[in-house]
């Protein structure tokens, strides 16, 4: 899908131009699935995990192209949804690297959630000097470590609360208001 996005993108150009796919999610746990569930747009079943995908471009690239970009994946990612065949969701967001030196100030939890799935993230396609330029900046700026801190304490928590929900101690309003089976920021990180 990828390598056909960017054959498309680069006709034309004259050099090729800064850009990374770096894929996220259940895919890089080795996690992925084929269990149905509904896709957010459509609210249609597909089969199992969708693809994450987020498309690092350098700072210099212009908006026309980035629009250029957009307007290919999505195409594509439309295609490969309605496909009987393929049923695949995939979810991108197309980033600058201004904007993810700008989520590695780390202060805000749409931002910690940004910077976690890029941590994870691995190179797919493209620039590795860009994707490098990505992970010095996550390492720069200590987020490894603050990241694996808010793990731990997660882990804590999630500890605590299975040790409530195994009791019967929580109940359904109690359950909703610690919010212990969904984060809707991780949702928004891709719509």
């Amino acid at each position: 899908m990828v390598s056909e996005i960017m054959e498309e993108f680069e006709d034309g150009l004259s050099k090729s131009p800064q850009i990374c796919f770096i894929i996220a999610g259940d895919i890089v746990y080795n996690m992925a699935h084929d269990v149905p569930r509904p896709e957010r747009s459509t609210g249609r079943l597909v089969m199992g995990s969708d693809i994450d995908l987020i498309v690092v471009v350098d700072d210099n690239l212009p908006d026309a192209y980035i629009h250029k970009l957009d307007k290919l994946i999505y195409q594509k990612k439309y295609r490969m949804l309605i496909d009987p065949v393929i049923k695949e969701e995939v979810d991108y967001k197309i980033k600058r690297l201004g904007l993810i030196r700008d989520q590695a100030r780390f202060d805000n939890f749409k931002h910690m959630v940004a910077i976690k799935i890029l941590q994870e993230g691995l190179l797919l396609y493209g620039s590795k000097p860009l994707y490098d330029t990505v992970k010095t900046i996550i390492q720069e700026n200590g987020l490894s470590e603050k990241l694996d801190e808010l793990g731990r304490l997660a882990g804590v928590f999630r500890n605590k609360a299975e040790e409530f929900i195994l009791e019967n101690i929580l109940d359904k309003a109690k359950i909703k208001e610690l919010h212990l089976f969904y984060s809707a920021e991780e949702f928004e990180e891709f719509e």
